[in-house]
């Protein structure tokens, strides 16, 4: 099926409060999702699925806001989508590292699509570079190599102790899901 533009304006009105909270949080400093490196794979990272569908809200809101002349909206939408992966950047590890990406690649669409508009000025533009340039990604990218190679270490010395932790690691139950095995 395919939404219309009334469709999306009452979906966006719906959560307009929840966008609202949203661009108050992305004003924090920092992040601090207390993630527990002791528990390797088992580490808890469920905050990271919401942080695309984020970006995807506040994409849609910003098109909506352009269709209906509401500039300075959208520009408030961009920015807060571009800075959504600065939520992740203190995780230090490497799947959040990887989301980052994925979010600012489906950003980078987002502002080359409202770029398209002829509706900014000089000091709106120089505020979206200036919001992608927070976003270090290289750097980040490092300290989470980093943080993951310290965190092998600690894997490596559960597994030398464990045949049955080693061997519910190497063949999780999906795998034998996959190849019928049930020993």
């Amino acid at each position: 099926t395919t939404n219309t533009w009334e469709e999306v304006s009452l979906d966006l009105a719906a959560n307009k409060q929840a966008l609202e909270q949203l661009r108050v949080a992305l004003a924090k400093p920092a992040f601090d999702f207390k993630l527990d490196h002791s528990r390797g794979f088992a580490m808890n990272v469920i905050h990271l699925a919401p942080a695309k569908s984020y970006c995807q809200c506040f994409g849609t809101s910003l098109q909506n806001s352009l269709r209906i002349g509401e500039n300075q909206v959208a520009l408030e939408d961009l920015l807060a989508a571009i800075g959504i992966p600065r939520v992740l950047e203190s995780d230090r590890i490497l799947i959040s590292e990887l989301v980052r990406i994925a979010i600012s690649s489906i950003n980078l669409g987002t502002t080359w699509e409202a770029l398209q508009s002829d509706v900014w000025t000089d000091e709106q533009l120089v505020l979206v570079q200036k919001a992608w340039e927070k976003n270090a990604f290289a750097t980040n990218m490092v300290l989470s190599l980093q943080v993951e190679r310290a965190d092998g270490d600690t894997y490596f010395e559960r597994f030398k102790k464990s045949n049955d932790e080693t061997y519910k690691y190497m063949f999780p139950t999906w795998m034998q899901v996959l190849t019928g095995d049930d020993d």
